[in-house]
């Protein structure tokens, strides 16, 4: 009896052992299902994260394009007032030019003056000059000096006659010949010597007397004659020197005058000259302040030009502005749909979270956790009394052994279907998950699913870029914008050209040139926005000889588009091809290809 009461309590713990079993397995069951529902909940919760992300980016870069068109709307009254406003700078202008142009033409007419009277006072110097070198007062002075050298030569010529060396020595001769002859007077009358050297040299000098004082007389009367004729030669020189100093002195006095009615004359022209030039100079000074004038009316001329030319750039922006307005609000809408949609989907999972977590705790309830332990000290307390009991025993052991193995069996077969059926319901809602989205895919991938979306996203984004690049350079000739739906409501793709005049052309109605333009400012503002979803740096973009079929003035306009794309896009190196010189000259750098030569920087 009491190895049946241990057996069969031996059995209830093992039933309870096995309904642990069970309630474990479905426990771990339904933590699997709580971690997929947690992990399908997460997973859903980043992906309207992402949507809700990028419906932020589309409304911050719409909401960027609605204050650039309301900044355009904001110039509207200096836009309209433009044209008023360049009429009367025209006025003005003219007002200026006119003005300019008669001061100048004056201030031509003075400088000429002046320029006449700066010559004039010029052949007044030269005459200046001419007089202080007087042909006449040089001839005088020529004159005076040879009539001095004359008169010096005369000079000398009575001094060498009145110093005559013969008649000198012919006198010293006869003092000394007298000198001998006295010697006579003192002679003793009776001395007869014939002999004697003193007798006889005062005879020979008393006879040479006679004839040296004849010759002595004879040379005084013709060194008179000479001196007296030197010096009448003298006096006329003498007076003729006068009459030339005189003359000179008059010649001077003569110049001297001259030069002052001269210098006076400078003066006054210099005089003149000043005071033109000084009104001369306030001429400039007025003209330059016509012409800052002129330059700042011009400037704000242009300025309004450039405004006046606007005018279809605020007939554009109206129109947009509404398309912006109604994107922003469906943006907001499809962000509160996204929204409310994961707020039902995260209750619905919260709540079968809550669902799993209760049954979990029924089941924790449900388990003896003492089961096992209770289990184990039932059997050994059996297994003592197998040992004393094991004859009577064996047989119900085996018995029982045998209904546990087919309890067992029975078990294993609940647990192996059990779990089929677990695996089955798991591959259903792994089936209905990928239906559901296969079918999200299939209606997102339609023409009125993500197509229609990125379309309707991304249109703005293309035409306000394409818009900016054709602004840059071509001016306000055009601008673009993509229509996605016809009047009757179905779902096209037409290139809409607004003129500078606010009328509307299709793309196809446009001449081979304006496409050309139109269809590559589209091509680089789609550029523009692969490279910004991208999230990538992309620095170089190459262009193949697009320019071929324009005209030079419009293929300088398109190279001027690859610089605004270039500056738009942060690129940083543009190659392209030109066989065009008017758009290789607008390059930074050139390498040309030649046949059978090697390319060449230049």
């Amino acid at each position: 009896q009491r190895a049946a009461a241990f057996s069969k309590r031996i059995d209830e713990l093992k039933e309870i052992a096995a309904q642990n079993a069970v309630n474990v397995q479905r426990k771990q069951d339904l933590v699997n299902a709580l971690e997929r529902i947690q992990k399908d909940l997460d997973s859903d919760r980043l992906k309207n994260n992402d949507e809700l992300t990028s419906l932020r980016s589309d409304y911050q870069e719409t909401n960027q394009e609605l204050v650039r068109l309301n900044a355009i709307l904001a110039d509207r009254d200096a836009i309209e007032g433009a044209a008023a406003k360049e009429k009367e700078l025209t006025a003005t202008i003219e007002g200026l030019t006119i003005e300019i142009d008669k001061l100048t033409e004056q201030g031509a007419g003075h400088q000429e003056l002046i320029h006449d009277m700066e010559n004039a006072i010029r052949d007044l110097e030269g005459s200046v000059h001419a007089l202080s070198d007087d042909l006449v007062l040089r001839q005088y002075k020529e004159a005076i000096r040879e009539q001095d050298a004359a008169i010096r030569e005369t000079e000398q010529f009575i001094k060498a006659i009145e110093t005559d060396a013969h008649i000198i020595r012919l006198e010293s001769d006869i003092n000394n010949l007298e000198e001998k002859a006295s010697i006579l007077d003192l002679k003793d009358p009776s001395c007869q010597s014939k002999t004697c050297a003193f007798i006889t040299n005062a005879l020979t000098a008393a006879e040479r007397l006679p004839v040296l004082k004849k010759t002595l007389a004879s040379l005084k009367v013709r060194q008179a004659e000479n001196i007296a004729a030197a010096r009448e030669k003298l006096d006329g020189l003498n007076e003729h020197f006068k009459d030339l100093t005189n003359r000179e002195i008059e010649r001077i006095a003569f110049i001297e005058e001259e030069k002052g009615k001269i210098e006076l004359k400078i003066a006054e022209a210099e005089s003149k000259i000043k005071a033109e030039k000084l009104l001369s100079t306030t001429r400039s000074v007025s003209i330059d302040i016509r012409r800052k004038n002129l330059s700042d009316a011009k400037s704000e001329l242009n300025q309004q030009k450039a405004l006046s030319a606007r005018l279809s750039e605020i007939q554009v922006a109206e129109q947009r502005s509404e398309d912006v307005v109604k994107r922003l609000d469906e943006i907001t809408q499809k962000g509160i749909d996204a929204r409310k949609a994961f707020e039902v989907r995260e209750l619905e999972a919260k709540r079968l979270i809550s669902e799993h977590q209760e049954a979990i705790t029924g089941i924790d309830e449900k388990i003896d956790q003492d089961a096992d332990v209770k289990l184990s000290g039932y059997q050994k307390e059996m297994n003592a009394i197998e040992t004393d009991l094991i004859p009577v025993i064996d047989k119900e052991i085996q018995e029982t052994r045998e209904k546990s193995a087919k309890i067992q069996g029975e078990l294993s077969r609940i647990e192996d279907a059990e779990k089929e059926l677990a695996t089955v319901q798991a591959e259903k809602e792994r089936l209905t998950r990928e239906i559901s989205e296969w079918a999200y895919l299939r209606n997102a991938c339609s023409k009125n699913g993500l197509q229609a979306l990125e379309i309707d996203g991304a249109a703005p984004l293309i035409t306000g870029y394409a818009n900016d690049l054709l602004s840059q350079a071509f001016g306000p000739l055009f601008t673009v914008r993509l229509r996605t739906q016809d009047d009757e409501g179905k779902e096209v793709l037409d290139i809409v050209v607004i003129m500078d005049d606010g009328s509307e052309v299709l793309l196809d109605n446009l001449s081979g040139g304006q496409k050309i333009w139109i269809l590559m400012a589209l091509r680089l503002a789609m550029t523009l926005l692969s490279k910004e979803k991208s999230g990538r740096n992309f620095e170089t973009a190459l262009f193949d000889e697009i320019d071929g079929p324009l005209d030079p003035d419009n293929s300088v306009n398109f190279i001027a588009m690859y610089q605004a794309f270039m500056k738009t896009g942060g690129f940083t190196t543009i190659p392209f091809i030109s066989h065009k010189p008017e758009c290789r000259s607008m390059a930074d750098n050139i390498l040309r290809f030649e046949p059978g030569k090697n390319p060449v920087w230049g």
